[in-house]
């Protein structure tokens, strides 16, 4: 039934191509396009427009038939017969513009059906050598009627369309951009029958493209490939089907496009539909295993593919947010990135490959080709006609053999592939570290594993580079790898590690340039902010890396490297530590949970001095005594009065029982026996000197907890002076908090670290002052069973030495020593083989 709306006019007389001559809408094409035929196209009946199209294709033919007679008859020479072929084709014209405006931009649906099908057997009349000047004119009407709202219509435009192209052929390449718009429009449509329409002309399209050598591939691949992120899944199948045909044609190198497809197809790979999925994953395989294969016969052409696409892969291993549909799509980029790394070695291995030219026209090919060295196509024997084939293959192995002789003559001049040593590797690295690191943390077992494996392999590649590894541009990938967890995310521990992983290579091989404050800064700063993470490992390795990063080494002097240098040197290592542990310290003072027993305060003491002490002992700049001697001003110019005493009993906790401080408490046992001790009659100092200055100031601020510091005098063997504070202790207020104190003391005083105390105490009689003290933390604390069975063990040797006749001779007194040190083992249950620090 006709529609009642009027739909707008399209076609016009303006709009369509003007005529030769003479006006082409006048009465001189009657006889061809009578009133019957145009009568009959707008039928309903579906036989009479047939009927009506057959007449005027006859009509057409006859047309011309009938200007063959006159000519044979008058004997016309070719200007005439020129001259006849153009009025007739200036009528044929006038028909197809009566045909677009009248009929194909009619309201009703059986006029545009009757329209088209008309169109297509005017065609069919000119055949192919007289259809090239009414291409434009017939296809734009037809490509139009694509987009028609009525189904029928639709359908007769996909079969007007086949009949046109089967016999213009060549002559629709000008229209191929328009064309392929079309059939995106018809794969998506609706109806299965205009879907099976398109299909057939597709199939068409292909054909009349890949017989043509001279086609104009670089202007329709990228309008291809930009088709390429639509979502409907036909559209996807017909854009995945010419990709496929555009690699099947030796003319076509797929990887210089690579960067323009290669994202779209690891979208490609979350969609729900199976084909789909399938065609992709096996033209990605295919890619990958042609820049393998590249990579031997043509290494500067696969580091170009490599290097445009590197971006990309890297960019698809974070494959939207984590979604379970992500997947694969992360795990095939996992696989790419770690076979471009692969790659890339084995590029930078090869020596003697000049830069890959540009691909070019030959100059003995035919016009339009595009000579690609080294090009052949995996596809290449699924070709549409087997002339074709044969001579993509002559061409390609042509290219080859040119490619390898330049390859030949470049390599005298000592060109390298890319120009220096690894330089494929140096750009490479850190594009694609974002994405190893970005999949550590990846909820699949399998994808976090791929992972492992690419980190593994990049760090490989990256000592390899040694003095040449992009130390920049590895750091800005790493921190932006770290800062993206902190925007949808927390970044995970496993990534911070290997981050911090990634750090202490650097700084293992390229130590000045990653010492450098432009670098330097920006490592300290992620790692200090790494020290909040709950994780211990995360803060070890921050730790670790901040230790590194501010205490000087063997090679972080200027690059002078004389003495006014290391100095300098020094002097702003130094002053960047103070400053890093003042940070610290202000975040302790802040968390007020960190500084408890087997808190993370103690934690960072005890990494920052094992850190210290390795780089101090190596460099020899005390960096460990350093540490405590900052952490000691700090307390003392501090006005937290609340902080101050939690953290000097961190600072005792792991100055006296840390394997990390080792050699400084040594140290400050050495200088403490050298040196007169506090209360110690004059009589007694024998000469010797004062007091060292750094532990005056160290047992200053240790004043701020009494427990602390009364522990410190007992290890240096200020018994007079642990006497004297325990005394005083005596007069304090036993509170909750001092009581548990004293209790850890009193563990403290029993661990083996103190054995050489415990042994001064059974030769009471030189240390009386040590004896004072034990009675008075048994004053203190009377209930406490340790206390009482040190008293035991001073109270037997003192009975021994009774026995044997008061304080003997040496021999009775060596005696009762070793007795009394027999009960001192078995009561502190310790044996006498434990290694003391």
């Amino acid at each position: 039934a006709p529609r009642q709306t009027q739909r707008p006019t399209r076609f016009t007389q303006s709009s369509c191509p003007p005529s030769k001559g003479g006006n082409a809408m006048g009465d001189d094409h009657a006889h061809i396009l009578t009133s019957s035929i145009k009568q009959y196209l707008g039928d309903k009946s579906t036989e009479k427009r047939h009927q009506a199209a057959c007449d005027l294709m006859k009509n057409v033919r006859e047309s011309f038939q009938e200007i063959c007679r006159e000519v044979q008859e008058k004997q016309l020479g070719p200007r005439e017969l020129a001259t006849e072929l153009a009025v007739a084709h200036e009528r044929v014209a006038a028909v197809i513009k009566t045909l677009a405006v009248e009929f194909c931009d009619c309201a009703y649906y059986n006029r545009r059906k009757g329209g088209l099908m008309a169109l297509a057997t005017v065609v069919v009349a000119l055949e192919h050598s007289g259809v090239k000047e009414h291409t434009e004119s017939v296809i734009r009407p037809v490509l139009i009627c694509f987009s028609d709202e009525n189904n029928e219509v639709r359908l007769a435009a996909c079969e007007a369309f086949y009949n046109i192209a089967k016999v213009a052929r060549g002559f629709l390449r000008p229209h191929l951009h328009d064309i392929f718009d079309g059939l995106c429009r018809l794969y998506a449509d609706v109806d299965n029958g205009v879907k099976e329409g398109a299909q057939i002309a597709d199939r068409l399209v292909k054909d009349i493209v890949t017989e043509f050598r001279d086609f104009d591939y670089p202007s329709f691949v990228p309008a291809l490939f930009s088709r390429i992120q639509v979502l409907n899944p036909s559209v996807l199948q017909l854009i995945l089907d010419w990709i496929e045909l555009l690699d099947s044609v030796p003319q076509v190198d797929m990887i210089a496009y690579l960067p323009q497809y290669l994202e779209s197809l690891f979208n490609i790979l979350r969609s729900e539909n199976r084909d789909i999925r399938h065609k992709a994953e096996v033209f990605l395989n295919d890619m990958l295993h042609e820049i393998r294969t590249a990579v031997a016969e043509r290494p500067p052409r696969a580091q170009r593919a490599i290097a445009d696409a590197s971006a990309i892969v890297a960019r698809c291993c974070h494959a939207g947010e984590r979604r379970h549909e992500d997947n694969y799509v992360r795990l095939t980029a996992l696989l790419w990135l770690e076979e471009f790394v692969q790659l890339q070695c084995k590029i930078d291995l090869t020596v003697g490959f000049p830069e890959e030219p540009e691909a070019s026209p030959r100059a003995d090919a035919p016009h339009g080709e595009v000579a690609v060295p080294g090009r052949t196509s995996l596809r290449h024997f699924r070709a549409s006609s087997d002339s074709s084939r044969v001579a993509g293959g002559v061409a390609a192995a042509a290219a080859v053999a040119a490619d390898a002789a330049d390859a030949r003559s470049g390599a005298v001049g000592g060109g390298g592939v890319g120009g220096g040593p690894a330089r494929g590797l140096k750009q490479l690295v850190p594009v694609l570290l974002k994405g190893a690191l970005h999949c550590l943390d990846d909820v699949e077992g399998e994808i976090r594993q791929r992972a492992e494996s690419a980190n593994a392999h990049l760090r490989g590649a990256a000592k390899c580079l040694r003095d040449d590894l992009p130390v920049e541009a590895v750091v800005e990938a790493m921190l932006d790898v770290m800062r993206d967890g902190g925007g949808v995310r927390e970044c995970s521990p496993a990534v911070l590690l290997k981050c911090f992983g990634w750090a202490q290579l650097l700084i293992a091989e390229c130590p000045r340039r990653v010492m450098q404050p432009s670098v330097r800064d920006r490592l300290l700063e992620a790692a200090l902010g790494a020290l909040a993470r709950s994780k211990d490992e995360v803060a070890v390795a921050a730790l670790r890396l901040v230790t590194q990063l501010v205490t000087p080494g063997d090679g972080d002097a200027a690059p002078d490297g004389g003495c006014a240098g290391v100095s300098q040197a020094m002097g702003a290592n130094c002053d960047l530590f103070a400053r890093t542990c003042h940070r610290i310290f202000r975040h302790m003072a802040e968390d007020e949970d960190s500084t408890a027993e087997g808190g993370r305060c103690e934690l960072v003491v005890r990494k920052l001095c094992e850190g210290a002490d390795v780089r101090g002992q190596a460099s020899g700049n005390g960096v460990a005594e350093r540490f405590f001697s900052m952490a000691a001003q700090a307390v003392e110019a501090g006005t937290d009065l609340q902080f101050a005493p939690r953290f000097v009993r961190v600072l005792n906790r792991v100055l006296l029982t840390s394997r990390e401080t080792r050699g400084l408490r040594a140290r400050l046992r050495d200088e403490a026996l050298a040196a007169p001790r506090p209360g110690e009659e004059r009589s007694t100092v024998n000469g010797r000197g004062e007091i060292p200055a750094d532990l005056v100031k160290l047992l200053c601020s240790w004043f701020h907890c009494p427990i602390s510091t009364l522990a410190l005098c007992l290890w240096l063997h200020w018994f007079e002076f642990a006497a004297e504070i325990t005394a005083r202790l005596t007069r304090m207020d036993l509170t909750p908090e001092l009581h548990l104190e004293l209790r850890s003391l009193i563990q403290l005083l029993e661990s083996p670290i103190f054995i050489r105390v415990r042994l001064q105490l059974l030769d009471t009689k030189r240390r009386p002052a040590l004896l004072r003290t034990v009675l008075g933390l048994v004053a203190l604390l009377p209930q406490e069973p340790a206390l009482r069975a040190r008293l035991d063990i001073v109270e037997t040797g003192l009975y021994l030495d009774r026995a044997l006749g008061g304080w003997g001779g040496a021999g009775e007194q060596r005696q009762a020593s070793s007795m009394a040190a027999k009960q001192e083992v078995a009561a502190s249950g310790k044996a006498m083989a434990v290694t003391c620090p």
